[in-house]
């Protein structure tokens, strides 16, 4: 009787893995049985959370209350136990109609725990991060994302060159020899599947290549004088390396060039 919750163990193991504001962001880590035990060891969490409430509620609070003298009754497993006697036959021992209503309440009451325990987590970071107003989903998820990133450095990087707008492009080497120095406007974000090592998307300043000898890099397009803001995309993976881009030194070794306020300019009014 008691393997019939097995399946509320894994179900609310999984869930709680998709909509936690950390274990989501992890699971594209969780692979083969690892996924199977992590989901098993929070499905029995919440299974350890959900028996411990359910007999604490059943101990405590009262099984009915009243309301303009009229009593309503909200023994729900006695509702439950009442309606599996209706429908079994009278010879079924009434200590196995009495295990099974709770072990159908139990189950029941551990598809609830993963959203309590998930909101719960989100008010923990709000808390931890300061976070409030309309940004509080947003600023929770930046919080949790660094953290996840922190890592990596290229992602560390991406991910701070994305959020920090003012004066903070990246110089981005490819397998190619192509090189872009832009802005990071957006990168993927770690899903079941996939990490955040999928696509960024930046805002070129310039590009060009380095020379299959020496390996200088030369710029031969400047973006600068493009009305429209051009947006461009790249694979992570295609990315050999990644540094912060400084405009004093770049200036100081053309210095008939100059793309700080262009790139300003074009950061401070995206489309």
């Amino acid at each position: 009787m008691f393997l019939l919750l097995t399946l509320p163990i894994l179900i609310s193991g999984f869930f709680l893995c998709h909509i936690h504001p950390i274990y989501k962001y992890k699971l594209h880590r969780y692979e083969g049985q690892y996924l199977y035990l992590k989901c098993a060891t929070l499905g029995i969490t919440c299974l350890f959370i959900a028996s411990a409430s359910c007999l604490l509620i059943n101990k405590y609070f009262p099984s009915s209350f009243f309301i303009a003298s009229h009593a309503i009754n909200i023994d729900i497993p006695l509702y439950i136990e009442e309606l599996i006697k209706s429908t079994t036959a009278e010879k079924n021992n009434s200590n196995d109609i009495y295990t099974l209503t709770w072990v159908i309440v139990i189950s029941i009451s551990t598809l609830f725990i993963p959203p309590i325990w998930s909101f719960l987590s989100y008010i923990r970071l709000c808390i931890k991060h300061h976070a409030k107003g309309s940004k509080f989903f947003k600023d929770t998820k930046l919080f949790v994302i660094a953290n996840i990133l922190s890592d990596s450095p290229l992602d560390n990087l991406l991910f701070k060159s994305s959020i920090n707008k003012d004066d903070s492009p990246l110089m981005l080497s490819l397998k190619d020899r192509k090189v872009y120095v832009g802005q990071v406007i957006s990168l993927g974000e770690p899903n079941e599947v996939q990490g955040s090592d999928q696509e960024i998307s930046i805002i070129p300043i310039m590009s060009g290549y380095r020379d299959k000898d020496t390996l200088k890099v030369v710029f031969n397009t400047k973006y600068d004088d493009v009305d429209e803001d051009i947006y461009l995309t790249i694979r992570q993976d295609d990315i050999v390396s990644a540094t912060q881009f400084s405009f004093d030194s770049y200036e100081k070794l053309n210095k008939s060039v100059s793309v700080r306020k262009s790139f300003k300019k074009r950061i401070s009014n995206p489309d």
